[in-house]
Formats: C-alpha cells, sequence, structure tokens
C-alpha cells in the first residue's frame, strides 16, 4: 500500500517546501495581483477608452483591458510556476537529494508524478488567488454567463491551467 502511494510523498516534500520559504510564497501569491492592480487598473481606463470607437464584428464580443489582462496574467504565472517547478529537480540533484530519492524503493514515475502534482497545485492555488483578486477589482472574466455557463468555464479554466502546467513543468 506505501508503494502504491510513493506519489503523495514526493507531492507533500515539495508542497511544505513551498509554504515554507515565506518570500517565494509570498512574491508567488502577491506579485501577480500586484500586477493586476497597479497596472491593469491604470492601463485599462487608457486602452477602454481608445478602443471604445472601435465597431465589434457581428459575433463578437468586447473585453475590456482588464479582463484581458486578468487572463494574462493566469496564464504567465502558470507558466513561470511550472518552468520554476522543473527547476526543482535541478535543486534536488545539486544538493545531493534527487541520489536518495532514487535510492529509495519508490518507483521513478513516482518522483515524476509527485513534482508534477504539486507544480499543477501551486497553479491551481495561484489561479484562484489571481481570479478572485481580479474581480475585487472589477475584472469580468464571466459576463453574460449564466450559473451553468459559470461552472463549466471555471472548470475549463482548471483543465487549461492544469495541462498548461504539467506541460511546461515537464519541458
Amino acid at each position: 500500500m506505501a508503494m502504491e502511494l510513493g506519489f503523495l510523498t514526493i507531492y507533500w516534500r515539495d508542497m511544505v517546501r513551498y509554504v515554507r520559504y515565506k518570500s517565494l510564497l509570498f512574491s508567488s501569491l502577491l506579485q501577480p495581483a500586484l500586477w493586476l492592480a497597479f497596472f491593469g487598473i491604470a492601463m485599462s481606463s487608457n486602452f477602454d477608452r481608445f478602443t471604445s470607437g472601435i465597431p465589434v464584428p457581428p459575433g463578437g464580443y468586447s473585453i475590456g483591458y482588464l479582463t484581458f489582462m486578468g487572463a494574462g496574467m493566469i496564464a504567465m504565472t502558470t507558466l513561470f510556476t511550472s518552468l520554476y517547478g522543473g527547476i526543482i529537480f535541478l535543486f534536488d540533484k545539486n544538493w545531493g537529494l534527487m541520489r536518495e530519492i532514487l535510492a529509495s524503493p519508490l518507483p521513478r514515475t513516482h518522483i515524476i508524478v509527485g513534482v508534477g502534482l504539486s507544480g499543477m497545485t501551486k497553479s491551481f492555488i495561484q489561479v484562484v488567488i489571481i481570479t478572485l483578486f481580479g474581480l475585487l477589482l472589477g475584472v469580468r472574466f464571466f459576463a453574460g454567463y449564466s450559473p451553468l455557463q459559470v461552472a463549466i468555464a471555471v472548470v475549463g479554466i482548471f483543465a487549461f491551467v492544469g495541462i498548461f502546467s504539467l506541460g511546461f513543468l515537464f519541458f
């Protein structure tokens, strides 16, 4: 039974490392929110004023710059969190921890799965924080959606973030 859940040990170790490094945790959660708050709000009024005269093509939707930037912040944060998650392998190798992990009876796939799940979890945490903070700032991610459509969109966002984060984590 313990061998079947060995990836949870790697997952837990990586998540504890993420929470213990307060500066990393603080910057990874606060930096995207600050970008959204300062640059998004400051620039959205200018961009919205300039684009208000441009007609929207039939079947298209007009979105504000703050909403555009909110979606971009989600993608950018997922990208950099995933790339940093893959660097953990290099840190473990340089510090000699990878040798210890590879010497354990843990299957190699469990190491990959554990690191992948922790990277995906970190991305999910950041997406939730950015989305909630963006909604407080006035980002209209789900303008005109019914509650069912919002639920489907949220599942779609998490599916995108999960696939995107795993792709770049293992890159």
